[in-house]
């Protein structure tokens, strides 16, 4: 055992350094001299145990730091005349569980993000790509024995991905992610909470009603011009990263449900108004047909107790609209009615 675990320390430790990629390969193909399986990455960051009751063997560093060396030597590679391996999604998902602002500085996922954003930030189908392989990982929530439903992989989803929105607008700057490495958090927020309608929900409940009152700002603007503090100051890649997830709330029909839920905290009909109003202007100025609206495995048509904690479901438990006055106003607004 001694001899494995050294093995592995090693390989680490040779596999985080910033110069790993140069010595792999055109294809990658040297990631195949590091045969360590998933069964053992996944023993490493949860220490032994399941996540939620480690041996408390390592430190939370030290379990962010193996999910980040599984995650980089395990992306996808080739050698002459074979297919590329699929590369193996999972430990990115666990990193960025693992890395809870209150436990680590935002320099310690620089490098991670870095990483992440060179092999698959360089252009937006491989982003969707690699977040297409996550949310379609395992479902999203599934029924138990007594008929209940239960978040599964959805639950990773929601840590991770507000783990990386905490980071990027923490209210203390100096704990806050600044600087190139938040254009890799935004878009992998984008692609895993804003691509499938329940990590959506659960997105913009973490975003909260601050935001709601901001995210057409995004669209319509420039930073510079009522854009929030956290994403206000950036610019190149880092402020269309912050424009695109704009118009990427803006367009899902979970955006809508969630500013049209808020309505009732305002504090008078011309406010609310104004919301709306702000909100279809952002919407017209995109110059799309329909908003995003996608539930593969149908959930919201499967009970309320797996819908929204906004006060609206999407749907009743017997599958029938539960704001169907809320329902009605979008439809008429993508028809162009409103």
């Amino acid at each position: 055992m001694a001899g494995a675990r050294n093995y592995i320390d090693n390989a680490v430790t040779e596999i985080v350094k910033p110069d790993f990629f140069e010595k792999l390969g055109d294809r990658r193909e040297g990631l195949d001299d590091f045969p360590i399986s998933p069964d053992c990455w996944r023993s490493l960051w949860s220490d032994g145990k399941d996540d939620s009751t480690p041996n408390k063997t390592f430190s939370p560093f030290e379990r962010s730091r193996y999910a980040y060396a599984a995650a980089r030597s395990n992306l996808s590679r080739s050698r002459p005349g074979s297919r590329p391996t699929e590369p193996w999604d999972e430990p990115w998902i666990k990193y960025f569980i693992l890395t809870r602002p209150d436990i680590v500085a935002p320099e310690q996922i620089t490098a991670p993000l870095k990483t992440w954003w060179e092999v698959y930030g360089q252009a937006t189908e491989e982003s969707l790509a690699f977040g297409r392989r996550v949310l379609d990982k395992e479902m999203h929530a599934a029924r138990t024995k007594k008929g209940k439903w239960e978040e599964r992989w959805l639950s990773d989803l929601t840590v991770a991905c507000g783990n990386l929105w905490q980071h990027v607008t923490h209210k203390d700057r100096a704990t806050r992610l600044i600087g190139a490495p938040v254009a890799p958090a935004l878009r992998l927020i984008n692609v895993l909470a804003l691509q499938e309608t329940l990590p959506a929900f659960q997105f913009m409940k973490e975003s909260g009603p601050f935001w709601l009152r901001h995210w057409h700002r995004l669209v319509l603007s420039g930073p510079g011009r009522g854009w929030p503090a956290s994403a206000d100051q950036t610019f190149g890649f880092v402020a269309d990263e912050w424009a695109a997830l704009g118009r990427t709330v803006v367009g899902h029909k979970v955006g809508w449900i969630a500013m049209l839920a808020d309505l009732k905290t305002l504090p008078d009909d011309s406010v609310r108004l104004s919301r709306v109003m702000n909100w279809l202007h952002a919407y017209e100025a995109m110059r799309i047909d329909q908003l995003h609206d996608a539930d593969p495995e149908e959930l919201t048509l499967r009970g309320g107790d797996v819908t929204t904690n906004f006060g609206v479901g999407i749907v009743a438990n017997d599958g029938s609209s539960s704001n169907p006055a809320l329902e009605r106003l979008i439809i008429r607004m993508v028809a162009g009615e409103a």
